[in-house]
């Protein structure tokens, strides 16, 4: 995202997801594509999204559940099949 300065190795609890698979699901890449909001762009296979643009609904329920009951394990964060980033998105940083 535009403004977005998380890296993995500035904040470990920060969890990065890549973009959709653009043949497989091209409806839901078009619109995480529409979330970035920048001319001309073409995520590749090495173009992420981190979870602060995420909401804690945008994961899977198994994923919630893990980090409910076992919050002193570190849970691989995977997003439900339709989610889309939504918060802090282009344009919405202040500076």
């Amino acid at each position: 995202m535009v403004g977005c300065k998380n890296r993995t190795n500035l904040n470990p609890t920060v969890s990065f997801h890549r973009f959709p698979n653009k043949a497989r699901m091209s409806v839901l890449c078009k619109k995480w594509i529409s979330k970035v909001n920048r001319l001309n762009f073409v995520p590749n296979d090495n173009t992420f999204v981190c979870s602060v643009h995420f909401t804690e609904e945008d994961y899977s329920a198994t994923t919630r559940m893990k980090e409910k009951l076992m919050p002193q394990y570190k849970t691989k964060r995977t997003l439900s099949e339709n989610a889309v980033p939504s918060f802090l998105l282009a344009g919405e940083y202040s500076t």
